[in-house]
């Protein structure tokens, strides 16, 4: 299945179990002014491009500014507790990462936030299909986390279907983790993250 096709897939499912998340998302930005923008920093990755084309992050404006107490960030997480940074903030995170003298350096580009300091990261070059989560402490470096974009949303759709994420009366998300770690792991064997 394409990503594009995942990315539908996802809206479907988002809709059917009542899952506000692309409610508070951006509107895509054009082909053009996505290869504007990672262009100067040499990235390549046609995965990041479909990405940006379907949705530019959460617009917090629609957070905070709603009159719905019960919104959270958390629930806007798109992966499983992970938000979709806009472009700009993932273009940001990438310069700080060049930086920093612990940093991923120039291969690995940030594309979701757990909001804590946490990123899940792509090759910007496209060599490998593989996303990589790294935690706020990077006591164990970027790990493998998703064998692709596409298994990241089919494992989240599966998360919904079981019930393993399921969103409350009270529009709180209700998450079984062991039950999200074991379909995350027989989406995505060969990732490290879930063991």
């Amino acid at each position: 299945m394409s990503l594009i096709e995942q990315f539908k897939k996802l809206e479907d499912t988002l809709t059917f179990y009542n899952i506000p998340t692309l409610t508070y998302f951006k509107q895509r930005l054009h082909r053009e002014e996505i290869i504007s923008k990672i262009k100067p920093y040499g990235i390549i990755n046609e995965v990041i491009i479909q990405l940006y084309e379907w949705r530019n992050g959460i617009n917090y404006f629609l957070i905070y500014n709603s009159e719905n107490i019960h919104i959270s960030v958390r629930n806007t997480f798109l992966l499983f507790r992970l938000n979709l940074l806009t472009l700009d903030e993932a273009i940001e995170r990438y310069n700080f990462e060049l930086t920093n003298p612990i940093g991923y350096g120039k291969d690995l580009f940030p594309i979701f936030s757990d909001m804590g300091g946490g990123y899940l990261y792509i090759d910007k070059d496209g060599k490998t299909p593989t996303l990589y989560y790294s935690s706020i402490l990077r006591i164990r470096g970027a790990e493998s986390c998703y064998e692709s974009l596409e298994t990241a949303i089919e494992t989240i759709i599966e998360c919904y279907r079981t019930g393993a994420i399921k969103i409350k009366d009270n529009g709180q998300f209700e998450t079984e983790y062991l039950q999200v770690k074991k379909i995350a792991k027989e989406l995505n064997p060969n990732c490290v993250y879930w063991n």
